[in-house]
């Protein structure tokens, strides 16, 4: 037995293949609907689109006045094409049989077409982004297109991609409209990071790109605050960046190269290195900071009072001018001398005129000051202190 059927596009073609076609087969049915309860009697592999294809078979028997079924299916293949349509036609008397040839023709017709439809799963990139540097686009930009989980592309898919950087990052001219399953993207630029990849995203279904590397642009530091003075403190140095306001860390080392664990205090020569810390942009620069010796300090101490009696208490305060990194206090007394003096309180026991001296010093220098009632300055100053004697007539 046998039976000859007619594979063949539409009238208006829709670039129908054999390729879209894996097998045809011919099932036995007792009823006319597809069942697994079918006799499948040949399947063939090879198709012939647009003219007969014939099958053989084992001749089945069929009791006399028994209505029976031939049912032709079609298995799509997995690379199909969405969109891709055909039709089936049967040729009269396109069934052999030990009777004869029978049947009646089936005319293959547009409007009893089969359709091929792919309905997307996932999104995927057919073109890969490629390392780029910031602020420049992708050196290779992106394609995307939806696919079913057979790998097939579905023709119909609308909608925006939008383009998201895994596992961080900033993405713009992210996104584009699908056409026909396929989204093409221009000018996409990625901050800067290694192993980057790109999700895509449209609706519910999405996908990943390889990795990639984006490089730092260059950017420009400038070193400032390169002459300080001296005052006991830590000199990192400045700096200013192009673009502005970039973070800048700084390192340090003697004149001989040797690396300083912290900021110089000097005074002296230093190496300083300012070096940018950022994502996007990379930098440095290398200049010499020269911290100076600073002036000597101006020495300058008050007193509460001039003039006493015998043990009452004056209040003396450092008032000195400039960065002092010393100071030393003589009561003139004969007993009393205070370090590092910021403030205190003398008391004078006997009657006498005390000379009180402050000494201030830095690297720069030294500065004393004895005390003198007048409001007058001079470089060397003196409190001449008078404890008065309390004297009490008495009658004679």
């Amino acid at each position: 037995s046998g039976l000859a059927l007619t594979v063949s596009d539409l009238s208006t073609a829709t670039g129908l293949s054999a390729t879209d076609i894996n097998a045809l087969s011919v099932y036995l049915s007792e009823d006319g609907i597809f069942s697994s309860d079918d006799t499948q009697l040949a399947t063939l592999s090879t198709i012939n689109l647009g003219s007969s294809t014939s099958f053989s078979f084992y001749p089945q028997v069929v009791a006399l006045n028994t209505q029976r079924y031939l049912i032709a299916t079609a298995t799509i293949a997995t690379n199909s094409t969405d969109g891709h349509a055909f039709k089936l036609g049967f040729a009269a008397g396109g069934l052999t049989t030990s009777a004869g040839n029978l049947g009646a023709a089936v005319s293959a017709s547009d409007s009893d077409k089969l359709t091929i439809n792919v309905t997307a799963t996932q999104l995927v990139f057919t073109t890969q982004p490629s390392d780029a540097t910031y602020l420049q686009a992708l050196t290779g930009q992106p394609i995307v297109e939806a696919r079913d989980a057979a790998g097939n592309l579905d023709t119909g898919f609308t909608g925006t991609v939008s383009l998201s950087v895994n596992p961080s990052g900033v993405a713009t001219n992210n996104t584009a409209i699908m056409s026909s399953g396929l989204a093409t993207f221009s000018g996409l630029q990625v901050s800067g990071g290694t192993g980057l990849s790109l999700v895509a995203s449209s609706g519910t279904i999405a996908g990943t790109s390889t990795t990639f590397d984006v490089a730092k642009a260059e950017a420009t530091v400038v070193l400032t605050n390169l002459a300080p003075t001296y005052d006991g403190t830590a000199k990192n140095g400045g700096a200013t960046t192009v673009p502005a306001d970039l973070a800048v860390v700084f390192s340090h080392a003697d004149p001989s190269g040797n690396a300083l664990s912290a900021a110089p205090t000097g005074p002296g020569s230093f190496n300083v290195t300012g070096t940018i810390s950022d994502v996007n942009y990379q930098g440095s620069a290398t200049a010499t900071i020269v911290i100076a010796q600073p002036n000597a300090p101006a020495v300058q101490l008050a007193a509460s009072a001039t003039e006493i009696n015998p043990g009452e208490s004056v209040t003396f305060t450092n008032q000195s001018g400039g960065f002092v990194s010393g100071s030393f206090l003589e009561t003139g007394d004969g007993g009393n001398s205070i370090d590092n003096f910021s403030t205190g309180v003398v008391t004078y026991a006997n009657p006498g005129t005390y000379t009180v001296t402050l000494t201030v010093t830095n690297s720069g220098g030294s500065d004393t000051e004895w005390q003198v009632p007048a409001a007058q300055r001079r470089r060397r100053r003196r409190w001449w202190f008078a404890v008065r004697r309390l004297w009490r007539r008495y009658p004679r």
